[in-house]
C-alpha cells in the first residue's frame, strides 16, 4: 500500500495543486500583510506594524525615549516607590483584609488616614535628616 500524500488545502482559492504552492502563497501574503518575515530554525517569524488607527486609546502619547517620555514614567517609578511604602508591614501594612470595615466611605476615609500616616512619616524622615 502506497503512503497517501497529504490532503491539500488551497487557503486562498487560487487552485493551487501542491501542499507546497499553497504555503508559497501563504509565505507571499504573511510577507506582504507583515512588511518583513524571517525564516529561521524555529520557524517563519514575522514582524508587523500596527497601525495608528487601531486602539489609539490604548497608544502611549509619547514617544518611548523621548524627554516627555521619560518625564511621564518617572512619575510611575515616583507611584510605585509610595504603593510599596503602603504595602511594607514595616509602614503600612496595607493589604487585602487590613480592615475589617463594611462599607466604601468606611474603608476609604481608612485608607486616607493610612496614606496621611504614611506621609508624615517621610516628612519627619525627612525632617530629621535634612536639618
Amino acid at each position: 500500500m502506497k503512503d497517501r500524500p497529504a490532503p491539500l488545502v488551497d487557503l486562498f482559492g487560487g487552485g493551487a495543486t501542491r501542499a507546497s504552492e499553497t504555503l508559497d502563497r501563504l509565505d507571499e501574503q504573511i510577507a506582504k500583510a507583515a512588511g518583513r518575515c524571517v525564516l529561521t530554525e524555529q520557524g517563519l517569524q514575522v514582524t508587523i506594524a500596527v497601525p495608528a488607527t487601531v486602539s489609539p486609546k490604548l497608544h502611549q502619547k509619547e514617544r518611548y525615549g523621548s524627554p516627555g517620555w521619560i518625564a511621564s514614567f518617572g512619575r510611575r517609578s515616583r507611584v510605585e516607590g509610595t504603593f510599596g511604602l503602603l504595602k511594607n508591614p514595616n509602614t503600612g501594612s496595607i493589604k487585602r483584609g487590613w480592615t475589617h470595615q463594611v462599607g466604601l466611605a468606611k474603608t476609604t476615609l481608612l485608607l486616607a488616614i493610612a496614606v496621611t500616616a504614611s506621609n508624615l512619616r517621610q516628612l519627619l524622615i525627612w525632617a530629621s535628616t535634612n536639618r
